[in-house]
């Protein structure tokens, strides 16, 4: 690999690649473009985390063009899952709680997506429990998606570096097309 390539890599590691910084300095949406325009977007995949700024993203997405398919992704877990295996939580009953993570996951999304209008046999909802950046990954090429419409919330510094950002690995990572959208700064839960 050549030299300016591995300090281009680690510099957007360390600083955030230039979408990033645009988003963190814009209060429009950024697009990043993959691929010369071929048609209008037709399948937009709208990463949703259900903290208060996600109908907004939905919002976004749903109106890029009606008629199209509209699918939103989110990625959940069992708060202290391995704490309650640890502890001696049987097994059906942690089974019951991710079951009861998931229908809560799956009633927000509907809920949001009430709130945005649009055909609501074009929009198809994605509850998973797992790692968000996979998710998002991992159904946008099941879908065939030409666009990914995510959040981007505000984050310190160091909270970025070393806990990562769904956003960054998402854009690293992408085939199609990416929408940012500039949110606030999640709250510690």
């Amino acid at each position: 690999m050549q030299k300016g390539i591995k300090e281009g890599l680690l510099r957007d590691a360390i600083l955030g690649t230039t979408a990033e910084r645009l988003v963190a300095r814009c209060e429009c949406p950024i697009l990043v473009v993959r691929r010369a325009p071929q048609e209008e977007y037709r399948k937009v995949l709208a990463a949703v985390d259900l903290l208060p700024g996600s109908e907004d993203v939905l919002a976004i997405a749903a109106a890029i063009d009606p008629r199209a398919a509209l699918a939103a992704a989110h990625a959940f877990d069992v708060p202290f899952e391995g704490a309650l295996a640890r502890a001696g939580v049987s097994t059906l009953e942690i089974d019951q709680h991710r079951a009861a993570a998931f229908q809560r996951a799956l009633a927000a999304i509907r809920e949001l997506s009430a709130t945005v209008g649009g055909d609501p046999a074009l929009f198809l909802p994605i509850v998973e429990r797992g790692h968000a950046a996979r998710l998002i990954m991992e159904h946008g090429h099941a879908l065939s998606a030409d666009l990914v419409v995510i959040g981007k919330r505000t984050r310190f510094a160091l909270e970025a570096l070393l806990v990562g950002s769904v956003t960054r690995h998402v854009l690293a990572a992408a085939g199609c097309d990416v929408l940012l959208v500039r949110l606030e700064r999640a709250l510690a839960s």
